[in-house]
């Protein structure tokens, strides 16, 4: 990879230096996507876009899958390798399913400006509870979840205060994360979780008898 590296550096014709290149590659494995029209990310964004042969065989090499998208303005990086996925709990796959659902809304509908997809978070969380059958989670659980995705550059929460939910900028990053069968994934999470709660049930169930069952024999 350092022979890679000075060819690359050598073939620029830019003043990029290795610690440029070091930096942009910190930075998307930290924040999995950078866009263009960030301003903090936009060197590094531009860093990587330069240098695109170089980077793509260095995250090839760490089992991560490079994607750019030049429509939208932005780079990420893929885990190739199921043991480099994150894995998420089931509210947060949840949510993360309904923003894909709800960008492609807004895309079937004309409604994506610069990108990005704009939907309240009531609205989500509406979506959320008609389609799933499902309990809302309660507005500090969301957020934990909201400020998780933002991390992984797939929203931006904009607005709300301690009463009400943000405005959320859903971006097109979603859609690299998620497959196209989203429906199919959000009702094969639901039909797993209700297995494991139907188990759990039961489980509790045979516990509480044998616990009955206990406390028989000793009254006796």
């Amino acid at each position: 990879m350092l022979t890679d590296l000075k060819r690359a550096l050598d073939a620029s014709g830019h003043d990029d230096e290795e610690s440029d290149l070091r930096r942009a590659a910190r930075e998307l494995l930290a924040q999995q996507f950078l866009f263009v029209e960030h301003r903090r990310q936009r060197a590094s964004y531009g860093v990587v876009t330069r240098h695109y042969a170089y980077f793509d065989k260095l995250f090839d090499a760490l089992g991560w899958n490079l994607q750019r998208d030049d429509r939208f303005g932005y780079v990420g990086v893929v885990p190739l390798a199921e043991e480099s996925h994150r894995l998420l709990k089931l509210d947060e796959t949840l949510i993360l399913l309904i923003a894909r659902l709800l960008y492609e809304e807004a895309a079937e509908a004309c409604q994506i400006e610069a990108g990005a997809a704009f939907v309240d978070g009531e609205a989500l969380l509406a979506r959320y509870e008609v389609l799933l059958g499902r309990e809302r989670p309660k507005r500090v659980r969301l957020m934990e979840i909201l400020r998780l995705l933002r991390s992984h550059g797939l929203l931006q929460l904009e607005g709300g205060d301690s009463d009400e939910l943000p405005r959320l900028r859903l971006l097109p990053s979603l859609r690299a994360v998620t497959g196209d069968a989203v429906l199919e994934q959000i009702a094969s999470y639901v039909q797993n979780n209700e297995q494991v709660e139907e188990a759990v049930e039961e489980s509790a169930e045979v516990s509480a008898e044998l616990a009955d069952e206990d406390s028989a024999e000793t009254e006796q």
